[in-house]
């Protein structure tokens, strides 16, 4: 066992020599250029994202340092108007401030409500005299269409003026609207008489 793992690293260190000596492919070339190009890539895309992150940190850290500043100088400016209310209480040339009567807020919201709704009421009437000023436009228009001598309208008029001259240009008799003689009036005569 031990000559076996003695020849096998032996065979392990000619192959290398060997490997050195030789060579290499374009193809492993290649393989190798393509994967140093990858590298490079993600290298240049990592340097890029921390440089970024680098700027956000520093400019988060200004944000900060200024917030907290602001903080500070609100803080000592309340403090100190605190302190000359107190001392103008004190001495009597100021009074106390009141506190707000229960409800108030409540009064506040109901009346912005109120303004709301009369917002919304007055657009909703604009909206419906648009609408209507619509539909009157749309029915005068069925109206014209009505009065004018539209293709079916004008084919009745000129039937009834054609009555009209047939009736004008008939003889007498036949104005008078006369019914034959016969057994319609016989039928009618005894009708009347039934009756």
């Amino acid at each position: 066992a031990i000559l076996e793992g003695l020849a096998n690293e032996l065979r392990r260190i000619v192959e290398e020599r060997e490997a050195k000596s030789m060579p290499a492919s374009q193809q492993e070339l290649d393989e190798l250029d393509l994967k140093l190009r990858s590298l490079r890539t993600q290298l240049r895309k990592a340097e890029e994202n921390s440089n970024q992150l680098a700027k956000q940190k520093r400019e988060l850290e200004e944000k900060t340092k200024k917030n907290t500043n602001d903080i500070n100088r609100l803080r000592t400016e309340v403090k100190k108007t605190e302190d000359e209310n107190n001392l103008l209480i004190k001495e009597g040339k100021k009074s106390a401030p009141q506190r707000t009567v229960k409800g108030n807020f409540v009064n506040v919201v109901r009346k912005a409500q109120a303004a709301a709704w009369e917002e919304k009421f007055m657009a909703m009437k604009a909206k419906q005299k648009e609408s209507n000023k619509m539909s009157e436009e749309l029915m005068s228009k069925m109206n014209r269409v009505k009065r004018t001598d539209s293709p079916l309208l004008s084919g009745l008029k000129k039937d009834k003026k054609k009555k009209k001259e047939e009736k004008e240009a008939a003889p007498a008799w036949a104005k008078s609207q006369l019914k034959k003689g016969g057994r319609d009036d016989d039928k009618r005569k005894g009708r009347r008489e039934e009756a």
